[in-house]
This record gives C-alpha cells, sequence and structure tokens, in this order.
C-alpha cells in the first residue's frame, strides 16, 4: 500500500530530513486526503514554523480520527506554544481518555499542571507515571518542582537527591 510506505518513509526520515519526510507525508495525504495520521505528522513537521496551518492539519487529524492519541498530543503542544493552556489541557485529557497509559501524554499534562497553577493536579500526574516507571528522573524533576511549590520540601529533595544520584542525570536536572 503506497500510503502505509509514505507514512513509514515520513516517520524514519523525521529525525534526519524534515524536508524528506514533509514530502513523503504530502504524497501520501494526495491518496488518501483525510487520512489521520499523516495529518498529524504533518501538523507536527509544522509545528512552530506555520502554528496555524499546523493547527488546522491537527484539527483534521482528530477530525478524521477522535481516537488518534498522537494528534491529540501534538495539537495540545501547538495550543500550549500558542498560550492556549486551558485548550492544550483539554487535548491531553481526551489522549489520556483513549491511552490512559501513555506516560509522555501524562507527563506533558503535568507540565502543563504545572505552568496553569495547579500543582496537586501536576504532583498527581508525574507521580503516575512513576508509580508506571520509577526509573524516569525527567517525571521525578516534575515532581520536585511540585512538592516544592506544595512545600513538600522533604520531598522535593528526596526527588532531586534520587535525580543527582543517577548517573548521567546530575547534568540534565532542569533549571
Amino acid at each position: 500500500n503506497n500510503v502505509t510506505a509514505y507514512k513509514l518513509r515520513a516517520r524514519l526520515a523525521i529525525p534526519t530530513a524534515l524536508a524528506s519526510a514533509e514530502v513523503d507525508v504530502n504524497a501520501g495525504l494526495m491518496l488518501a486526503p483525510n487520512d489521520a495520521d499523516l495529518l498529524a505528522t504533518r501538523a507536527y513537521l509544522r509545528g512552530s514554523k506555520n502554528v496555524v496551518g499546523a493547527l488546522r492539519d491537527a484539527d483534521a487529524a482528530i477530525a478524521a480520527d477522535p481516537h488518534n492519541v498522537d494528534a491529540h498530543w501534538i495539537r495540545a503542544r501547538l495550543l500550549r506554544s500558542a498560550g492556549k493552556l486551558a485548550a492544550a489541557e483539554a487535548d491531553l485529557t481526551s489522549a489520556l481518555t483513549i491511552e490512559p497509559h501513555d506516560m509522555q501524554v501524562r507527563l506533558a499534562r503535568a507540565q502543563l499542571r504545572l505552568a496553569l497553577n495547579r500543582p496537586a493536579d501536576a504532583a498527581a500526574d508525574a507521580s503516575a507515571v512513576l508509580e508506571q516507571n520509577p526509573a524516569d528522573m525527567f517525571a521525578r524533576q516534575v515532581r520536585a518542582v511540585v512538592r516544592g511549590k506544595l512545600g513538600d520540601l522533604q520531598g522535593a529533595v528526596e526527588d532531586l537527591t534520587a535525580v543527582l544520584g543517577t548517573p548521567g542525570q546530575a547534568a540534565n536536572v532542569m533549571p
């Protein structure tokens, strides 16, 4: 199937050759104009260089497949970059309704809830990530910040101590 081939080539090219990935995505969309995965991938590729077009693609991807977790996650990232934090949170919550065990989405929502000054909700999301993967040092960093905002300095110190005690993590601690 040519559409599948374009999807695979585009996904493989994303880390190194964005222009090539975009060509493949557009070629795939010529064959399947309502393919949610291709629309979501094009939204991702457009990202910050064309936020309006990227949001239009993300909206189209969600309209084509309301259960596409990637499309909700990508639209949430775009909405956040546009300063629409409540709408971004709604998309992340929708994505988690579809796939409750997606820890990347849950951690993104924790960070967003921190930006919305809702540290208790952010703590719940960060803790849920750590329940699934106690070795996730970025989730531990987010939870440390949240715990500090909630006045749990001992918990924040424990989380940061765990991060700093993990080889290779000290240089990655958030400022």
